[in-house]
């Protein structure tokens, strides 16, 4: 089996990332179990370490070689390279989300602090969680239970 790992920002390739925080251990054992059980070609990092591993995929491999894609979500929306690549895989192969939080959802606790860039980025958000759910196939919430609020 040969799957994709979609991991920004709370794992690299690059450099070590401490593990203080629970997203960044949970990325690093998902892909620690995920190896044990499949191939694993990941992308994760920051936006330029991204940018260099869709590059390195696009010219060693193609979508057809993979049996899925899974991908964790961020705290802030993905850039669009993000997007371009998930909309090539979503026409090959199947993707499954892991929509970590939805604080934005929440507008009393996301726009204590009041600001156009709050504004855009809640716009983003909404973009993405919309672009996510229409494709993939197996998009899951941990907060699903507090959309509804």
């Amino acid at each position: 089996m040969k799957i994709i790992y979609y991991a920004p920002e709370n794992l690299s390739l690059k450099k070590e990332i401490p593990l203080n925080l629970a997203p960044k251990r949970r990325t690093f054992y998902i892909k620690k179990a995920l190896e044990k059980k499949a191939e694993v070609f990941t992308i994760c990092g920051d936006k330029n370490e991204r940018k260099e591993l869709i590059e390195k995929f696009h010219k060693e491999h193609t979508f057809a070689e993979f049996d899925g894609l899974y991908a964790e979500s961020t705290n802030w929306p993905l850039r669009i390279f993000d997007y371009i690549f998930f909309y090539k895989a979503a026409k090959k192969i199947p993707i499954t989300i892991f929509y970590r939080d939805c604080y934005w959802k929440f507008p009393k606790v996301y726009f204590k602090v009041n600001s156009l860039n709050r504004l855009i980025s809640y716009f983003r958000f909404v973009v993405e969680l919309l672009y996510f759910k229409r494709s993939s196939p197996i998009f899951f919430s941990r907060q699903y239970i507090l959309t509804k609020y």
